[in-house]
């Protein structure tokens, strides 16, 4: 995966999509990259109910620091169908977002995936 870069949000989306099953209960992970935006692992970090997934700023952070990593993107599944973020994703995001840059990381997107749908919550 290294050799993978990631230059949109589509990007992330289908690096990410591999990693997604038909799990009817949602899934969140961390894509973790170089600063040049390579890809270095999909990190898997929690499972959650059919519409809500317990996030902990620190365990996204540490798993990038473990892996190496400069920048990230965070992605989960809405089971549901409707890649529509809501507003709790843009509030994680933007915790999220502001405690990476407190310690020098940078989070480059946040990413909904739907079935063959997906949206970025940061755009």
């Amino acid at each position: 995966t290294k050799t993978v870069r990631i230059r949109e949000a589509g990007d992330i989306a289908a690096v990410a999509r591999q990693n997604v099953t038909d799990s009817a209960r949602e899934e969140c992970f961390v894509v973790v990259l170089t600063a040049s935006h390579r890809v270095l692992r999909v990190h898997p970090l929690t499972t959650g109910t059919d519409n809500h997934c317990l996030l902990d700023n620190r365990d996204v952070l540490t798993a990038v620091f473990r892996h190496g990593g400069a920048a990230f993107a965070l992605v989960h599944t809405h089971p549901s169908g409707d890649a529509t973020p809501s507003p709790e994703d843009r509030a994680v995001t933007e915790s999220l977002g502001r405690a990476a840059e407190v310690v020098g990381l940078a989070m480059i997107d946040h990413i909904v995936i739907a079935g063959t749908r997906w949206s970025s919550v940061t755009k």
